[in-house]
Order: structure tokens, then sequence, then C-alpha cells
């Protein structure tokens, strides 16, 4: 059987070019603007994974940590290497700032920049006496410098630090409280200072301070990720406190890929009128081969599967291209954010519709196909 299988299809393209290409491109279009709807929706995804108030685990340093804290960003290396994004250690300097010392490769996830820049690797891992600073400073100290722990640092840069953006990634659970403010009502918290940030490399902050928490950015975590990531943290400091934020990125990922795939099947839906149009040319072609077939005993069933079967590798295999055509072109797609791939199963939830729906308003075409009569009367 599955030699008649894949000889009949064989022959059917080759004898059947033209209207086979058209069909195959057909669905190749299709399936590759259904793609890139999916793909859009997981760069979303990916967006809400690497920002902060996803996907961030809090630590509140115990005195094993405390005691060496200086290795610590060796010990994040060493534990999770390229997964973390940004490490930011936290601590009160005053009832109206906070410090804050920087390890990381994703400033701005963290501290939009509004002039100047921030600290590259080489300043970060010497420990340059340089400092990134709230805006609101400006006008209230020197334009280049500010003194800290008895020295002056140099200002290379500022950005709008709210207190929210940096909140959000604390867990609820941190008993540590950094901002207080966040416990007030609306009209109390109306009338608190806003909290000024002076952010500094990593080695000069560990050098001069011990931090109060320390934010564990990972890059594109889900919640999952970050349960595993809480557990090894709390094997490697048993007596510090680890707990991780309370948003769940599983909301934004059945949201944006929900959403994608109501537009991917309405496109399917439209694409399927001019797939439609030429598959009923392609199955014309059949009538004369389902003929003989019937005539030769072949029941009616296997015939329709026969067709089907056909139908399946042809649509597989244009939108595997598509697919692939897709990955294919990243570079250009990253325009349009639409530079990731599809979620596998909102993908062929939608191409098993997209098929079924194929095959129903095609039925009657199949139908009339094998309404053969012979004179045995072979129906």
């Amino acid at each position: 059987m599955g030699h008649l299988f894949f000889g009949s299809l064989k022959r059917h393209i080759l004898s059947n070019k033209a209207v086979s290409a058209m069909l195959f491109l057909g669905v190749f279009v299709a399936v590759l603007c259904i793609s890139i709807i999916l793909g859009y929706a997981m760069k979303q995804y990916f967006y809400s994974t690497s920002s902060p108030e996803y996907s961030t685990v809090t630590i509140e340093p115990g005195a094993e940590l405390l005691s060496d804290v200086r290795s610590f960003p060796q010990e994040m290396d060493a534990l999770f290497g390229s997964d973390v994004s940004n490490v930011l250690y936290l601590v009160r300097e005053s009832p109206s700032s906070v410090l804050i010392g920087w390890q990381g490769s994703e400033p701005d996830r963290w501290f939009p920049m509004v002039s100047g820049r921030f600290f590259n690797e080489q300043e970060q891992r010497e420990g340059a006496k340089a400092a990134y600073i709230s805006y609101e400073y400006i006008g209230k100290i020197p334009e280049k410098e500010i003194e800290l722990f008895s020295d002056t640092y140099e200002i290379i840069g500022t950005g709008w630090i709210a207190t929210f953006n940096i909140r959000s990634g604390i867990s609820d659970q941190a008993q540590a409280v950094l901002f207080p403010e966040k416990d007030l009502s609306p009209e109390e918290q109306a009338n608190v200072e806003e909290t000024l940030f002076t952010i500094l490399p990593y080695k000069t902050f560990l050098s001069n301070a011990s931090p109060a928490l320390i934010l564990v950015h990972f890059d594109h975590a889900s919640r999952s990720d970050l349960l595993r990531y809480s557990e090894i943290l709390r094997a490697r400091f048993p007596d510090s406190r680890i707990s991780f934020v309370s948003k769940d990125s599983a909301s934004s990922y059945n949201f944006n890929n929900q959403n994608a795939m109501i537009g991917a099947l309405f496109l399917g839906v439209v694409a399927c009128i001019t797939i439609v149009q030429i598959m009923e040319q392609w199955l014309a072609f059949y009538k004369k081969e389902m003929m003989v077939y019937r005539i030769c005993g072949m029941r009616k069933f296997t015939c329709v599967l026969l067709l089907w079967g056909h139908w399946a590798i042809v649509f597989i295999a244009g939108s595997i291209a598509a697919v692939l055509a897709h990955i294919l072109c990243f570079p250009i797609l990253e325009v349009i954010d639409a530079d990731a791939a599809p979620a596998i199963g909102p993908l062929l939830i939608v191409l098993l519709l997209v098929y079924l729906a194929t095959i129903l308003l095609t039925g009657k075409k199949v139908s009339n196909i094998l309404q053969i009569q012979d004179k045995g009367g072979l129906q």
C-alpha cells in the first residue's frame, strides 16, 4: 500500500507540475504569514521574560554570603554563566537615596538613559571610580562628579530611574524594606520625596559597601526556570533568604499566543479561499486514477484516505519550507519584531485547523470524483 501511495503521489506531481507547484506555493505563502504572526507573539513573550518584573530572583544575603561578598560575582558566573543578564547590589545610602552596584550586560532594562553612557566591561571588572546617576541629581551636585565614600567619582551618565523600575524586580516576599513607601497610601506616597539613585560598577560597590538586597536578573526566564535557579541559590547560600517575583510570565505567553492564534486563523481562513480553488483543479486530475482504483476493487474510504494523504504530504512540505524560510529571514524580520520561531503548540493547532478547513471546503469535490458507476454497479 505504501508503494502505491507514494508512487501515485509522485506520478501525480510529475504529470501536473504547474498545478502542484501553484498549490505548494499557496501553502508556503499562507503558512509563512502564519509563522510570522506567531513569531511576533513569541518575540513579545521574550520581551516579557527579559523584563525585571518577570525574571528576577531576590537574595537577602546571610552572614556566609556577606563574609565573602566580593567573590559573589564569580559565584554567579560559575553557577549560571550567560543565563544571568544583570546583578544589582542594593543598599539605602540615606533616607532619600539608594546606592546600586551593577554587574551585567543589559543596563537599559533597569536604567533608561538620558545622557552619557553606562559602564563598560573593563570599568566593571576593575572597579572604576565612575557613577551613573538619577537625572534628578542635576542641579543638586556638581555636573561632572559626585562625592561617595570620602572620594570623588566621575559622572559618566544620567537616566530616568524611577523607583518602580527597581521595586518591580524585588520579590514581595522580601523582608528587607528598601522602599518603605510601597506600603503607603497613594496620598501618603505623593508626599514622599522621590528616591535618587547612584549606580556604581559592582567591584567599586562591593569594595565600599555591603548590599541589603541582591537582585539576580536572568535572561528569558520562565516561572519554572526561576524556581530551578532559586533552588540552586538556596543550596549554595543556605543562610540567605531567596525568593522571586510573583508575576508569572506564563500569562504573557498565553495572552500573546492566543491573540496571535486568532489572527493566524483568520489569515488561514482567508488563504483557504485561494488554496481551495487550486486544490479543486489539483483534485480533478485524480478522477481517472480513482476510477481505475475503484474498478479494481479499492474501497471508497481507502480512496478518500489516499487523496487526503497526498494533500497532507503537500501541506506538510509547504509548511516546513515556510517555517524554515521564516527562520532564515530573521535578520530582515527583526525590524518588525518577528525574528522569533513560533511556539510549536500554537503553530500545530493553527495548521491542523487550516488543513481540516481545506478538507471540509473541498469535500464536495472529492465526493464528485468518487461517484463512479461501472457496469457492475460499483458505487
